[in-house]
């Protein structure tokens, strides 16, 4: 696993992937910062990052994912990838967490934007805490279903459209109940649904079934790309 990991994190580097993620993160987090914040003259971090929509989020995730799998068809280097001792477990950990790195950075840089703020005033320290925890729990989730949708395509458009689709549903889940008569239905997709989940924890509201819900989501689409991995391999 590590191998990959290494070898992953340093293909977002080589080519331009890497840079333009964190680039277009960092612009989007900015210009947030400074209209919600500076403009605003608001010298709260809780209010910056509820002003960090989970779109911003599925669009950063379509970015770092969408070649995560693909890349290795592309390059023909998915077979010696598939035939090396590697095992899919490590495979899929590997690029999920070589991905997932590149994100937290992208997150961890919003310490520059808590440390300005703190220049002129004190803020909680658990308010930056939370709006970090939050980001990184929903990196992590998105970054799974992005490298699961990756490992079922040969396409990085494919992957792209339908990761974009797949978290665009997770984040609307709630606003389907009202068309549907199943209790059963309605109570998995208020379960699902990011939007509420999103705003409680921007502002420092956490809860067990909160962490439950990342976790267990991350973890389940983390195994489904290791299936996945190990389908290929027998093929």
């Amino acid at each position: 696993m590590t191998a990959i990991y290494k070898r992953e994190l340093k293909s977002y580097f080589i080519t331009p992937m890497g840079f333009v993620f964190l680039t277009i993160f960092l612009f989007i987090l900015g210009t947030t910062f400074v209209f919600n914040n500076i403009y605003s003259n608001i010298a709260d971090m809780q209010a910056f990052y509820s002003a960090i929509t989970p779109l911003y989020l599925i669009i950063f995730t379509v970015i770092l994912t969408m070649r995560i799998m693909t890349e290795d068809k592309k390059n023909r280097t998915e077979v010696l990838l598939l035939t090396s001792p590697v095992s899919a477990a490590g495979i899929a950990l590997g690029k999920f967490l070589a991905a997932f790195t590149v994100y937290a950075i992208g997150v961890f840089s919003t310490l520059i934007f808590a440390g300005f703020i703190y220049l002129y005033t004190t803020i909680p320290f658990i308010t930056v805490v939370s709006g970090i925890l939050g980001l990184l729990l929903y990196g992590a989730l998105f970054i799974s279903v992005g490298l699961f949708i990756s490992s079922l395509t040969d396409s990085q458009v494919v992957a792209a459209i339908a990761t974009f689709c797949a978290l665009f549903f997770l984040y609307l889940a709630e606003s389907f109940i009202q068309f549907i008569p199943n209790t059963l239905i309605t109570n998995i997709l208020y379960w699902l649904s990011l939007s509420q989940k999103y705003t409680q924890m921007s502002q420092g509201i956490f809860s067990l079934s909160h962490l439950v819900y990342f976790i267990s989501l991350t973890a389940l689409f983390i195994f489904l790309t290791i299936r996945v991995v190990e389908k290929k391999r027998w093929e």
